[in-house]
């Protein structure tokens, strides 16, 4: 599927077996440190989430309905994300004026797909909380 930006938590594209092992650490978490660097990860897409709410009027795509969901709360935000780390299930969103669609990959990236033109003011957003522009691949 094309998309037009890609970002991780990570400065690279992780290879298959990168991707793996932290897929395994998550559902494995064997001390307190492996935990704060999940924790820290989960927190970087907290103040995303929550910095694209309050920015935009951001909406959740239920990927089995499509239906949308708006006025999301920061509950709402919390579960949804922490499903997406923690359970490795892929998530949709909308900034439906400036029709962004903003996807939680399988494999830990996050993708965004434009049909209007808010790409400059994103990528600052995204690099604010930590997140990596990464290349775009063909």
């Amino acid at each position: 599927m094309h998309y037009d930006l890609s970002f991780s938590v990570f400065d690279k594209w992780l290879t298959a077996d990168e991707s793996d092992t932290f897929i395994l650490s998550i559902h494995d978490v064997k001390s307190l440190n492996n935990y704060l660097q999940l924790q820290k990860i989960e927190l970087n897409y907290l103040k995303l989430f929550t910095n694209l709410k309050d920015l935009f009027q951001l909406q959740y795509v239920d990927m089995g309905t499509l239906k949308l969901i708006d006025n999301l709360q920061f509950n709402f935000l919390f579960r949804e994300i922490s499903n997406h780390i923690l359970k490795d299930q892929e998530k949709l969103f909308l900034i439906p004026k400036e029709q962004v669609f903003i996807m939680l990959s399988f494999d830990f990236n996050i993708y965004l797909y434009f049909i209007g033109d808010l790409e400059c003011k994103l990528k600052d957003i995204f690099e604010k909380n930590e997140f990596h522009i990464l290349p775009l691949n063909s």
